[in-house]
């Protein structure tokens, strides 16, 4: 996983914390201001670069996303799958990734009552746009290279919005400890939300194939 990702998540974190008793809420209810909302931004790169370092899950690591408890060596397998490089690296993405979900929930209440395809456009729109380009793991200007690298979008895209659902959506909280004190699924969706982001990822990785 991306070392600057890894020391800008935590930076955030730290600043988020300081900041959490200052800074009042502002309810952004209107879904046209989404589209400029920094913490859907972050949320996006973030996913994209999961997407870039994770690898398919197989039967072993898909069961693992439904226990309860993990053993260190169960912990070590799915940090791996995921494409982490540590379990600590694995709880600090998860840990950022929840408070950006919240943070967006809160401030953006319209998200329940919002149509999927406005919200799948905004999505799609970020990780289109300048800001996200630079962490696009290939970058060959060649046809098969264009359909590997817009499949991938959309992963990111259903990916973002099954997440985003899942917090809007208030289903049941449950969690799976990695690490000491480390959360890493707050919402009970977010190992499905995996596991269709993997195969989404597979079915990528198959239609590239096929094209070259």
């Amino acid at each position: 996983m991306n070392k600057l990702l890894v020391i800008l998540i935590l930076l955030s974190i730290i600043v988020s914390s300081c900041n959490k008793e200052q800074e009042p809420i502002v309810l952004k209810n209107n879904i046209d201001n989404l589209e400029k909302d920094s913490s859907l931004l972050e949320l996006t790169k973030m996913n994209s670069i999961l997407v870039s370092n994770m690898k398919p899950l197989n039967e072993i690591t898909n069961n693992l996303l439904d226990k309860k408890t993990l053993t260190r060596f169960e912990k070590n397998k799915l940090s791996t799958a995921l494409g982490f490089k540590s379990i600590s690296e694995y709880d600090l993405f998860f840990k950022r990734q929840s408070q950006l979900l919240t943070s967006i929930n809160t401030r953006f209440p319209i998200l329940k009552q919002t149509s999927p395809e406005k919200i799948k456009t905004i999505i799609e729109k970020l990780i289109r746009g300048p800001e996200n380009k630079n962490i696009k793991s290939m970058l060959m200007d060649d046809r098969c290279s264009d359909i590997l690298n817009n499949c991938l979008d959309q992963a990111v895209t259903n990916y973002t919005m099954n997440i985003l659902e899942c917090t809007a959506g208030a289903i049941g909280v449950g969690s799976v400890t990695l690490g000491i004190g480390g959360i890493i699924f707050q919402i009970a969706c977010g190992a499905t939300a995996l596991r269709n982001l993997s195969l989404v990822q597979t079915g990528c990785g198959i239609s590239y194939s096929n094209c070259r």
